[in-house]
């Protein structure tokens, strides 16, 4: 998310909009659950198409996105925008599917529209290096049959190029989306269940009472909190949320500088993310894209997440050496 918009905490109790947000946010993982469980067919006996779910996780997530990073006065516009836009889209889009061809004007709008307002949130959310990325394929697309040889590109017009990227089951609507919204979201969200009902607390107690007697023992705790954690999580910013708020703080009691202690964390929680069994969202596009099952990707992580560990842990352990820095007293290592 970049810096520049996020705001100041609000006093407790009257930060503007949070209650918009969880309720956001609670029918976002709804629709996921719902979808998953099958629960509009089986229940409301409706036949809709993945589109239509995946719309309606995208208006959601575009409102969460402004409203969470909001700045500028017209946040909440966008944020009401991106909802009822998607909202309407996944209302006709059994009609529009058919007539995508034809490139209906409510079709162009309302991707033009869309366009807008994913690429603003993708620059909130990750900065401007994707949104960059996706600007050049646009200018490519556009201008590609001027170049020679064999960087010359069949010309095509804005108007199909645009309806293409929003509305076709090969661009934003496609792959990439699914997977995030119907495999990526349940996994983290059992992870997060699993974590709230003491996980975390457990992996890291667990941590401590392995690692935290030896030499620079803090900082291995970290390493290995991080590892066990990151084997429910498949987050980073989970990780470091759940584990570094217990191992900064320690890691800086024995000796280590702040920002050492940071980077610890940071690596090790970023390595979170290749730990089977659940790791990532792109363990999952890979599965899709390799048309492999997920098992077989989980089972050749193994071997590199290992090493990418193990290798954090001689660095952590030269350190520590370097810097003197003992392992914690017996009294205060868990389960010891």
């Amino acid at each position: 998310m970049s810096e520049e918009y996020i705001e100041a905490p609000a006093a407790p109790g009257k930060r503007p909009y949070s209650r918009t947000i969880f309720v956001l946010q609670a029918l976002l993982i709804a629709v996921v659950v719902g979808w998953v469980l099958d629960l509009q067919r089986q229940v409301f006996g409706l036949n809709l198409y993945s589109e239509q779910m995946l719309l309606a996780v995208l208006g959601l997530s575009i409102a969460i996105c402004f409203l969470v990073t909001r700045r500028f006065v017209w946040d909440p516009l966008a944020a009401v925008a991106g909802i009822s836009l998607c909202f309407y889209l996944a209302w006709r889009y059994p009609q529009l599917s058919n007539e995508l061809t034809m490139r209906p004007l409510d079709g162009i709008l309302t991707s033009a529209v869309l366009a807008v307002l994913v690429l603003e949130g993708t620059r909130r959310m990750a900065g401007f290096s994707l949104v960059g990325f996706t600007l050049l394929g646009v200018v490519y697309a556009m201008f590609g049959h001027h170049l020679p040889g064999v960087f010359q590109a069949r010309p095509v017009d804005f108007t199909r190029l645009l309806v293409y990227l929003n509305l076709d089951t090969n661009a934003l609507l496609g792959t990439s989306l699914q997977i995030a919204v119907v495999v990526v979201v349940p996994f983290i969200l059992l992870g997060h269940v699993l974590g709230r009902c003491g996980g975390s607390e457990f992996f890291t107690d667990l941590a401590r009472a392995w690692m935290g007697r030896y030499r620079g023992g803090s900082a291995k705790v970290a390493v290995a909190g991080s590892a066990f954690f990151g084997m429910i999580s498949g987050s980073a910013v989970a990780n470091v949320s759940a584990v570094g708020v217990v191992t900064i703080p320690l890691m800086k009691r024995s000796g280590y500088p702040a920002q050492i202690a940071a980077a610890i964390e940071a690596v090790g929680s970023t390595g979170g993310q290749l730990m089977p069994p659940v790791m990532g969202a792109a363990a999952f596009l890979m599965a899709e894209v390799l048309q492999v099952p997920y098992v077989e990707v989980m089972i050749a992580a193994i071997i590199p997440a290992f090493l990418y560990y193990l290798a954090l842990f001689f660095q952590v352990d030269v350190e520590a050496a370097k810097r003197g820095i003992a392992g914690e007293p017996r009294e205060r290592v868990a389960f010891a």
